[in-house]
């Protein structure tokens, strides 16, 4: 039965040390999700763009197949054409940022997720807001941590109510 609750995230244990134990795993847990929809969505971004470059090279081949005839006697110099190469250029670039944006994103959640893993391996008080771009220094955690019982949330040692859900602390 422990095995059961344990495996949906639930832990009914009064133990501190089982309490943050279970606390680091959920964060890993959130970690873990919103770096795959971050990058979901950036994938998502990247099926678009792509798509777009597809109908450009149809057009590019539409616009020559339909021209053949003109293009043999001029210099191939054709503005439609232009205009999607200079749009496929653009896209091209896009692709690129949002490529730069995905492997920062796995970078910086891969780098949480395993600070967290190794808390839980050595017991070690992690900071939440180690590797957050929203918090300046992004030292390596030196803070104590206590962690909620009921949402899960890491909180700075001497809380006493949870800054996430607002439960009361179990020191």
């Amino acid at each position: 039965m422990n095995n059961f609750l344990k495996d949906l995230g639930l832990n009914f244990s009064k133990d501190p040390e089982t309490q943050k134990e279970s606390a680091a795993r959920k964060q890993i847990k959130d970690s873990e999700q919103k770096r795959d929809s971050l990058v979901d969505a950036l994938n998502e971004s990247v099926s678009k763009i792509e798509h777009e470059n597809k109908n450009f090279f149809e057009a590019i081949g539409r616009i020559i197949y339909e021209k053949s005839e003109e293009l043999k006697n001029s210099n191939l110099n054709s503005a439609e054409i232009e205009t999607a190469i200079n749009e496929i250029k653009k896209n091209e670039e896009e692709l690129k940022e949002l490529d730069k944006k995905r492997e920062g994103i796995i970078e910086r959640y891969n780098e949480e997720i395993e600070i967290l893993k190794s808390a839980i391996s050595s017991q070690t008080k992690v900071d939440p807001n180690f590797n957050n771009p929203e918090v300046q220094n992004n030292e390596a955690p030196d803070k104590n941590l206590i962690f909620c019982h009921e949402c899960g949330a890491a909180n700075p040692e001497g809380s006493i109510f949870c800054s996430k859900c607002g439960t009361k602390l179990v020191k």
